[in-house]
């Protein structure tokens, strides 16, 4: 590869990636329903093409930051329980992390509640938390098929999505009781 294309491509990964950090971090500080593509432009420096050019629209962009946040969850955890992980252990670990978030910080919570009302990412989410529960669990239950894995995955997701809106729209359940659903 030639050297400016090289540079080129670094280029196009820095202002990608510049993207999705000030994306990350206006959803965070603002919520993502208040944060518009015009704020995300002028945090980023960038012009309105030069967004287009990586992301289709502002859920795009939370598809992928959602994508990296569940790698890095994960990372997060296994590096935390290796080299022999409790799966148990793992499985309650991400659960309890994500719950707890969103009791804390209000806008996280919302954060969420956006990924899972796109379909698009939460069908990312339930798919990616298929494959890793299928790893982690294959030796209890032998032979079940890729779309009994998806069908618990998309179970478990949206009791996680209804325990959300439940801290978001009424709060009566305390954090330890959403974390034995």
């Amino acid at each position: 590869m030639a050297a400016s294309s090289m540079k080129r491509d670094d280029r196009s990964r820095q202002v990608r990636e510049n993207i999705l950090s000030v994306s990350r971090d206006l959803f965070i500080r603002k919520g993502y329903s208040a944060t518009t593509i015009r704020q995300i432009l002028s945090a980023a420096g960038i012009s309105t093409g030069t967004l287009y050019h990586f992301f289709r629209d502002k859920e795009d962009i939370l598809y992928h930051l959602t994508e990296n946040h569940l790698d890095e969850t994960n990372d997060l955890i296994y590096s935390l329980v290796s080299p022999k992980p409790d799966y148990i252990l793992v499985y309650t670990m991400v659960i309890a992390l994500l719950l707890s978030s969103v009791e804390k910080y209000e806008h996280v919570a919302e954060l969420y509640l956006a990924m899972y009302r796109s379909w698009s990412i939460c069908d990312m989410i339930c798919r990616k938390s298929a494959e890793r529960n299928r790893l982690n669990w294959e030796k209890y239950c032998r032979g079940r098929s890729d779309e009994w894995w998806y069908a618990r995955s998309l179970a478990v997701t949206g009791i996680i999505q209804n325990c959300i809106a439940e801290r978001m729209h009424g709060g009566k359940l305390s954090l330890d009781e959403r974390l034995r659903l």
